[in-house]
């Protein structure tokens, strides 16, 4: 199968979408190849990917879900639904082959420039007093809440020469020791 050939393939049955998308993975070269499928709601997300995963473990599969409020809401989209849009969005960057699990609605919603998503990511070595302070600059500007305690995504907290940050998309904080 050529990789940079564009298919459309309508009318498969819902249940054998995710056989038919493991099969198309199969086929197409190791390196190169990503699909996105298109779900028609939301609850086909997890159903689809768990099957999918189950077939092909070795081909990453993400979510881009459309944000669970209204345009012009004054409420902000669950963190959850944020992290999964960001996931989504980093991985394109940079995995050659995956599935993309989306939406009409999904897609046609504003979504972060590349230029901010890429001034939004922070890789750092430095364990001196300034690559502390640098880290919780970067923390403050890209939008993180300074709590006592972490509890949720998109928190951190400092206490003496420890950082407790909760980054969007993982299950679990992240604790650095300054000593």
């Amino acid at each position: 199968m050529q990789s940079n050939k564009i298919r459309h393939i309508g009318g498969v049955p819902h249940q054998a979408k995710p056989f038919l998308v493991a099969d198309l993975l199969s086929k197409q070269d190791k390196e190169k190849g990503s699909i996105v499928f298109f779900v028609n709601q939301r609850a086909d997300y997890a159903s689809f990917r768990k099957t999918l995963q189950s077939r092909v473990p070795d081909i990453p599969v993400y979510s881009f879900p459309e944000w669970d409020t209204l345009p012009y809401d004054r409420v902000s989209p669950s963190a959850f639904v944020v992290a999964e849009r960001l996931q989504c969005l980093n991985a394109l960057k940079t995995h050659k082959k995956m599935v993309v699990i989306t939406s009409m609605a999904a897609i046609s919603m504003p979504t972060i420039p590349n230029k901010v998503l890429e001034e939004s990511v922070l890789i750092h070595t430095d364990t001196s007093p300034q690559g502390r302070k640098e880290i919780l600059s970067f923390l403050e500007k890209t939008g993180y809440v300074r709590v006592d305690t972490v509890k949720n995504c998109g928190e951190f907290s400092v206490r003496g020469s420890l950082i407790d940050i909760f980054f969007v998309g993982e299950e679990s904080p992240l604790r650095l020791d300054f000593f």
